[in-house]
């Protein structure tokens, strides 16, 4: 026998077993599947995914090995790899996600950051505390990492789907928040908030913005498995927003600020919007790491 020959009762390797769930997600046309592959893999052994690379030749479990094929499977079919794993990173925490709420994006990172470096302007100036509100929370992602970040906030979250709540709280409890940080509030956008007007610091959403005749385009894992509730934005995908920027200033403090996420070929229009509402003022766009228009932020004062 060849010294290198393995039989055919041999565990499989770890190289092998990872080329062959890329082999099969490419030939479903899964984007990015050697990606989508070391994830899975990394997530089933328990490793960072640069420990993978230095285990090429180590032999995986034959159960393992069969859990990954199940999960390369599911993933193949369309599954969201963080609805099989029940689990999404963003900015650096841990979040439960599935069917029914809306898997946290890495661009929506760049809203919380936003946030984080207006209010580290107000902390020299003596600023310790102040009210934020997170409209259509989902998992709880924006709301929880905000509290997280900022030990002098209260955030006060609005979500609609019984759903996503449910994951809203689980993960408030995951990260040992009480309801006195983060306040989840079942209803539509501002409605159930009332006794929150002219109290707030800062109005923040990522909200629906793909337009309704879009939808059917969007890539299966979203198309077929993410709520269209927290996708459908309407025609021309500023329904809701629309609906924040008209809402917002009757929230906000003096000088507060109004910060969303928006659709990129809209930012234009958006900013618009702002301004006509005659409410704020020093209103801009920040780019993501793409250079593609991500975020508006306006401050409530007087318009231009």
């Amino acid at each position: 026998m060849a010294k290198n020959s393995r039989s055919s009762d041999s565990l499989p390797l770890l190289r092998e077993v990872l080329k062959d769930g890329e082999r099969t997600l490419l030939e479903k046309g899964i984007s990015s599947p050697a990606a989508e592959a070391e994830y899975l893999l990394s997530n089933v052994l328990g490793m960072k995914r640069h420990e993978l690379f230095l285990s090429f030749e180590k032999e995986i479990e034959r159960g393992k090995a069969e859990l990954f094929s199940y999960l390369i499977g599911k993933r193949s079919e369309g599954v969201p790899s963080q609805y099989l794993l029940n689990s999404c990173e963003f900015m650096g925490y841990d979040f439960e996600v599935g069917p029914g709420v809306l898997v946290p994006r890495p661009e929506t990172e760049i809203l919380v950051c936003e946030v984080v470096e207006e209010w580290k302007k107000l902390t020299p100036a003596g600023k310790t505390d102040a009210i934020i509100l997170d409209i259509g929370t989902g998992s709880g992602a924006i709301a929880i990492s905000l509290a997280l970040i900022l030990a002098g906030v209260k955030v006060i979250a609005t979500e609609i789907s019984p759903a996503a709540l449910l994951f809203a709280e689980r993960n408030r409890a995951k990260h040992g928040l009480s309801s006195e940080r983060v306040r989840f509030c079942p209803g539509d956008l501002f409605q159930p908030i009332d006794e929150y007007k002219g109290r707030v610091w800062a109005v923040v959403s990522n909200p629906p913005y793909v337009k309704a005749h879009e939808l059917e385009t969007l890539p299966v894992e979203v198309r077929d498995y993410e709520p269209r509730i927290a996708l459908d934005g309407g025609p021309d995908g500023l329904s809701t927003i629309r609906r924040i920027i008209d809402g917002s200033a009757e929230f906000l403090i003096q000088d507060g600020m109004l910060a969303l996420e928006i659709p990129e070929d809209s930012a234009e229009k958006v900013v618009s919007m702002t301004r006509g509402a005659g409410r704020f003022a020093e209103v801009k766009v920040v780019k993501d790491l793409s250079g593609r228009d991500r975020i508006l932020m306006a401050r409530h004062g007087s318009g231009p």
